[in-house]
Parts: structure tokens; sequence; C-alpha cells
């Protein structure tokens, strides 16, 4: 249990910064992109975090802040 809480920290730490910017850049005002940077974090974790290499990591990230930013 430890272990699995420490990686979803790990993966906050890792992508919540770079999911605000990529929010940004889709067009996203500041107060959005803070909401969907933690929306997506929190769809990621409920989908299962897998252990994949940085750039996958963050290619997921990405594509699941566009998917839900195309459902809102």
């Amino acid at each position: 249990m430890a272990d699995r809480q420490a990686d979803l920290a790990g993966q906050v730490r890792a992508h919540q910064a770079g999911g605000w910017r990529y929010q940004r850049v889709l067009g996203c005002r500041p107060h959005q992109a803070d909401d969907r940077a933690q929306e997506t974090v929190l769809a990621v974790i409920r989908d299962g975090v897998e252990q994949r290499s940085a750039p996958e990591t963050a290619a997921n990230h990405r594509a699941v802040a566009r998917n839900r930013l195309r459902m809102a």
C-alpha cells in the first residue's frame, strides 16, 4: 500500500505541472488549467497506474488531458 501511494505521489509530482502547461497550450485559462490538470491526474490514477518510461507516461497524461477537454 505504501509503495502504491509513493508511486501515485510521484506521478502527481512528475506530471501535474506539465499537464497544467499542456492545458494552457490547449487554450484553457489558468483557473481552468488548474482544475483540468487535477482531473487528468485523478483520471489516470482511477484508470490504473502502469509502469512506463517517463516519455510514455507523459504522452499518456497528455492524451487523457486532451480527451477530457474534448468531452467537456
